[in-house]
């Protein structure tokens, strides 16, 4: 055992784990290499689809949180429209993070509507959209402390309701 075999023990766990931590990224920029070759258009097109799938995901997580229509359509313009989210759109690599949202916005998307129609292939989704939002990057740490305010603020879950009805 050298000091030359630690560094290069610790590089490669390094590497490993970046690749780990940005996997869905890499398997869809692969995809979209297989698809469009090396056009920068496939690339966009790609981002850009994903921001309208998250601008639908948010306005369905609204509706479903505050049953307002208008109130959802007025989150869907303004986060679609909002140029503070450009770099995730137009910057290639930086689709880690719209797929990041995707993911998330799906799991409590998922969890939600099983916590009302207590369906089991919607929990398991939820678990599977989870998983990816996790495979994407290392930011999902937040999927369980945003489940949990979820069950705390909209009291969907009988012992919290209990605890905070005799406070």
């Amino acid at each position: 055992f050298s000091f030359t075999y630690i560094l290069k023990v610790k590089n490669n766990f390094f590497s490993a784990f970046e690749r780990y931590s940005w996997f869905t990224s890499t398997v869809s920029f692969y995809l979209d290499y297989l698809i469009f070759g090396i056009k920068p258009f496939g690339y966009f097109l790609t981002n850009i689809l994903i921001h309208i799938i998250n601008v639908i995901l948010l306005g369905l997580l609204v509706n479903y949180l505050f049953n307002n229509r208008i109130l959802s359509l007025l989150v869907m313009l303004f986060w679609g429209i909002n140029s503070q989210y450009v770099e995730t759109i137009f910057w290639v690599s930086g689709r880690g993070h719209s797929t990041l949202m995707l993911f998330i916005l799906a799991t409590l998307l998922c969890f939600i509507t099983w916590k009302k129609a207590k369906k089991t292939y919607l929990y398991v989704l939820s678990i599977i959209f989870a998983a990816l939002a996790h495979l994407t990057l290392f930011n999902a740490v937040i999927i369980p402390m945003l489940l949990i305010a979820y069950i705390l603020l909209f009291n969907t879950f009988k012992p919290v309701k209990k605890i905070l009805r005799y406070n």
